[in-house]
């Protein structure tokens, strides 16, 4: 638990220096053709930047060292997000820039391997604007299984029912960074990916998920790689309201596939 234990040490460091800002949430959990959804309504969201701007700019290079947690493998650092909803949200980005539609590498497998060994959780990726990258340099994040809700559990995995969006999934029988690498190769080649096309990756110790993006956001809503983990976030009521009537599986299914 050493990872974590010092998450917690340079959260509550990183907030008393100002460096760190945790949006402030409602969760409402929701049931809706058989799986279950996390809801959070932002109470106390304040526009972080102009996004356009944010693209154009690297906050990991360099990176606040306020937010850093530690070394992962030779070429990666993990930090804390800066404006997290989850608590214990952390990012592992490349030391040297990359870029965010990039695809990942061995030495991302790697890493992410050695987070993943060290505590367990969600790994995702958003792999270009399109999937919900609201950054330039290449970086993977990590959130707890529950996604921040231990009373409610985790909420959407893959299995049954299926899921009624394109994608691609399967069980991780070995836990090793080549079989995970092989089978998100596998994955890509099976969507039939190739460069320029936006994708979401959700990665666990059990099993591995990839989904094709069109699409960043649905009618205003961001849509990242947590919306297909059950998580979605919204700025007000209003929003909360719209998703809920329509449906999450329904947004998910708005925004998922590729124009070939």
């Amino acid at each position: 638990m050493f990872l974590l234990e010092k998450a917690a040490r340079v959260t509550q460091a990183a907030i008393a220096s100002n460096h760190m800002s945790q949006i402030q949430v409602m969760t409402q959990p929701c049931v809706q053709g058989g799986h279950r959804f996390l809801l959070r309504v932002a109470v106390n969201l304040r526009q972080k930047s102009n996004p356009e701007a944010a693209r154009q700019t690297d906050p990991f290079l360099p990176y606040e060292p306020e937010l850093y947690i530690a070394d992962i493998a030779p070429h990666h650092v993990c930090l804390l997000n800066k404006f997290p909803v989850i608590a214990n949200h952390l990012l592992l980005i490349t030391r040297d820039f990359e870029p965010q539609e990039s695809l990942l590498t061995w030495e991302d497998f790697e890493a992410l391997g050695q987070l993943l060994d060290m505590e367990d959780g969600l790994v995702f990726y958003n792999c270009g604007h399109a999937a919900g990258a609201s950054q330039r340099h290449k970086h993977l994040q990590w959130v707890p299984r529950t996604l921040g809700d231990d009373v409610l559990g985790r909420p959407l995995e893959p299995g049954q029912p299926p899921l009624p969006f394109p994608h691609y999934g399967c069980s991780l029988e070995k836990e090793d960074p080549a079989s995970r690498y092989a089978l998100y190769q596998q994955g890509l080649s099976q969507l039939q990916w190739h460069p320029g096309l936006a994708y979401n990756l959700l990665l666990t110790r059990q099993w591995l998920l990839l989904i094709p993006r069109h699409c960043a956001c649905w009618h205003g809503i961001s849509i990242n790689s947590l919306a297909f983990a059950g998580s979605f976030f919204v700025s007000n009521e209003e929003q909360a309201a719209q998703l809920t009537a329509t449906g999450f599986l329904q947004v998910l299914q708005a925004v998922s596939g590729w124009d070939h």
